[in-house]
C-alpha cells in the first residue's frame, strides 16, 4: 500500500511523527529526505522488488521521488526511456521518466498512483494523483506550510486540528460521501482524481492541472 508525506520547510520530526501514524501501511520499512526547503517521508510496502532496492525516498540526479501506486505498464516504459535501470521498480521508472519528459509523462502512466516529486534544481515541488482517484492525497496549510500526506491520521498527528468541516458534514450526509476537494476535516483537503499540481516552494507560486 506504501505511504508518502512531506512538508514545504526543514521540518525532520515532523515527518517522524507522520510516518509513525502511517505505518500500517507500509511495514517493510520507511524512510524521509530533507534539505532546507522540503521534507519527504515513506512507509514502503514492497511488492515487486526487494525491500532494499524499493527504499524510498527515491533520489534520481536532482530529483527526489516519494510515491505510492502501481504503474501497470512500467515494463513497456523502461524499454521506451532508453535507460540502463538498476532495479526492477516502478519507482526507478517513474523517477526517469519525469526526468527526461517533465510532468508530460504522467500521461504515458497506467496505473493507480499518488506521488510527490521535488527537483532540487528548479525548487519545484511536483503533486500528483492518478485520474480514477485509487490512491489519495490529503493537504493542507499549518503555520503557513504545505503538508501533504496519504493519511489524514498523518496530518492530524502533525498538529491539525480535529475540527469537523461544515461544508463536507452536508455534503456527506446528502450523498454518503465527499466530493470533490473536500474532507470531513476543517483544513484538510485533498487533491481531486488526475489533479497534478507544480509548487516553486522558493517563489510560492502554484499552478494545477488534470491529466485524462
Amino acid at each position: 500500500m506504501c505511504a508518502i508525506h512531506g512538508i514545504i520547510g526543514n521540518r525532520e520530526s515532523i515527518i517522524e511523527h507522520m510516518i509513525q501514524a502511517a505505518h500500517h501501511r507500509g511495514p517493510d520499512g520507511n524512510g524521509k529526505w530533507k534539505d532546507d526547503d522540503v521534507t519527504l517521508g515513506h512507509n514502503l510496502l514492497s511488492i515487486v522488488d526487494t525491500e532494499t532496492n524499493s527504499q524510498q525516498p527515491w533520489i534520481h540526479e536532482d530529483l527526489v521521488l516519494t510515491y505510492n501506486g502501481e504503474i501497470y505498464n512500467y515494463k513497456e516504459l523502461q524499454t521506451e526511456l532508453n535507460y540502463e535501470f538498476t532495479t526492477n521498480t516502478d519507482t526507478e521508472v517513474l523517477a526517469v521518466g519525469l526526468k527526461k519528459f517533465g510532468i508530460e509523462f504522467i500521461e504515458k502512466l497506467d496505473g493507480m498512483f499518488a506521488f510527490a516529486c521535488y527537483n532540487r534544481t528548479t525548487k519545484e515541488l511536483i503533486l500528483a494523483r492518478d485520474s480514477s482517484g485509487c490512491k489519495p492525497l490529503y493537504y493542507g496549510h499549518k503555520e503557513g506550510m504545505l503538508h501533504f500526506s496519504s493519511e489524514i491520521k498523518s496530518l492530524l498527528s502533525a498538529g491539525f486540528d480535529r475540527k469537523i468541516c461544515k461544508q463536507a458534514f452536508k455534503h456527506y450526509y446528502n450523498q454518503g460521501y465527499n466530493s470533490g476537494y473536500l474532507t470531513l476535516f476543517e483544513g484538510i483537503k485533498k487533491l481531486v482524481p488526475g489533479q497534478i499540481d507544480v509548487i516553486n516552494v522558493k517563489k510560492n507560486e502554484n499552478k494545477s492541472y488534470n491529466i485524462n
